[in-house]
């Protein structure tokens, strides 16, 4: 199995303080009717996941950004044909912009029963496309997987073990084709565990583990001036 170099995670858990409540129970088992958020569309994931969770700033030193980067998301034109995922710098540096292509699996409530992950092949339909956005010229370029987790159900273990199994890990870290995968692209995998019957904005549990950096290449000036200008844009 290909085991990430590094990995790092954040259990998180939100609860309003209100002058009528006499204690607060963090990390207790909810029963709201949330639905899974293995249903949420792809491109509101990696906002919310960049912008919005708990663990942005884990990801953003896993890329070499900052704590308060410039981010670009759904970009294309003038950098590229085809749609990528996120563009991001620290201010002040365009000329070190890192580009992300993002790929999603899923493991639903009932993937469970069979070790099953949905979503693999798209996995490698990544390798492809990260290794095309290379191609462009950007400082750094990364694939990141994300895998959403609905472990919900699994009570029987406690909230910070209710995500992937063994071996549906084994299935994420080796999925289809990485090894094809070029050598100067960064590789990140993104668990987001759906922990309780309550949305990921509220409680959750999120890792984000290297398995490659990303090899720094020298970005040409016209490159940067058009990066600059995504700021005005």
């Amino acid at each position: 199995m290909n085991i990430p170099v590094s990995s790092l995670g954040v259990a998180y858990d939100y609860e309003e303080i209100l002058p009528s409540k006499d204690s607060i129970d963090f990390f207790a088992e909810r029963f709201e009717g949330s639905p899974s958020d293995t249903k949420r569309i792809e491109q509101v994931l990696v906002r919310w996941l960049f912008t919005r969770s708990s663990a942005k700033d884990l990801l953003y030193t896993a890329l070499g950004l900052n704590d308060n980067p410039i981010l670009k998301f759904e970009i294309s034109k003038p950098f590229s044909e085809r749609e990528f995922d996120v563009l991001s710098w620290n201010r002040g540096a365009p000329h070190e912009a890192v580009a992300v292509e993002c790929k999603r699996a899923k493991i639903k409530k009932e993937s469970f029963l069979n070790d099953d992950v949905t979503g693999l092949h798209k996995l490698s339909e990544g390798v492809i496309q990260a290794d095309k956005l290379l191609e462009v010229g950007f400082f750094k370029t990364y694939l990141l997987i994300m895998t959403v987790v609905d472990g919900r159900e699994r009570t029987m273990y406690n909230q910070l073990s209710r995500g992937a199994n063994k071996v549906q890990l084994d299935r994420i870290f080796d999925f289809p084709n990485r090894d094809e995968l070029h050598k100067d692209v960064g590789l990140i995998f993104v668990e987001i565990v759906q922990t309780t019957d309550a949305p990921l904005s509220q409680t959750g549990f999120i890792s984000v583990s290297v398995a490659r950096s990303s090899t720094p290449q020298t970005q040409k000036p016209i490159l940067t001036k058009k990066i600059a200008q995504q700021i005005i844009n």
